[in-house]
């Protein structure tokens, strides 16, 4: 190999190894629950400042943000500002975070509203979050709302301070912000499988990178073995696609 293919392939495994702590020290939002299906949703509203509406949800994990689902009934782009706030108890006993955020109008759909909150919630009991919707805002908006979520037991809706249907829950997802390196033990405890496709598809993409640039670099171009190492990581890329949209 020649000093500019080797300082070429020390490139490469520098470049490799700066990705790899980029991926797994850089923290991201984790959902710590899932969205209803789009069939399951329903309109909750409309909602003001006067019907306000709010949610009772037990927490699994810290959580760092709560995404809604919201429809602004105004023209399109218009936007509502909200605010939601997070207690320890519908009676409104104790703030423990808040987070504002602006809904737009979107023809037919709903918008996806990300509050962050201002610190993050750690909390392992029930708490209630509602939604603010500022006193002169011009346009009608509604929540999407969905069937009692037998996966999230003890989740009651309210409407203007009051318990609301029973069989009715306000449509949220929740997140945790953190690094794959703090994120790697409970991924590993309840989500082994996925994890194992996971880490065998980014395995199967390095293979097939390296492949590539070794065939770039005429390492394996005589050999038919590895040379066939990128086409039979492809075929684990395209199976591990498959196992996590159909699982």
């Amino acid at each position: 190999m020649t000093r500019s293919k080797r300082f070429g392939a020390l490139g490469i495994w520098a470049a490799a190894l700066v990705g790899l702590a980029v991926v797994a020290l850089i923290p991201v939002d984790w959902p710590t629950t899932s969205m209803p299906r789009t069939t399951a949703l329903m309109n909750l509203g409309p909602v003001s400042s006067y019907v306000v509406p709010g949610q009772t949800l037990v927490p699994r994990e810290h959580v760092d943000s709560i995404v809604l689902l919201v429809k602004v009934g105004g023209p399109f782009g218009a936007t509502t500002p909200l605010r939601l706030v997070v207690y320890d108890a519908p009676e409104k006993t104790s703030l423990l975070a808040a987070a504002e955020a602006v809904a737009v109008s979107k023809p037919d759909r709903f918008d996806v509203v990300w509050f962050r909150f201002d610190h993050e919630l750690d909390v392992d009991a029930p708490v209630y979050f509602e939604l603010e919707i500022p006193l002169k805002t011009p346009w009608p908006t509604v929540i999407a709302a969905t069937r009692e979520d037998v996966s999230r037991p003890g989740g009651q809706v309210y409407l203007r301070g009051e318990a609301g249907f029973g069989d009715q829950d306000i449509a949220y997802q929740l997140f945790r912000n953190e690094n794959l390196v703090h994120r790697l033990p409970l991924l590993w405890s309840e989500h082994r499988a996925s994890l194992v496709v996971a880490a065998a598809t980014l395995m199967a993409v390095y293979l097939t990178l390296l492949g590539v640039v070794m065939i770039a670099l005429g390492k394996v171009v005589s050999n038919p073995l590895r040379a066939g190492i990128p086409a039979l990581c492809l075929v684990v890329i395209v199976a591990g696609v498959y196992v996590y949209a159909f699982a």
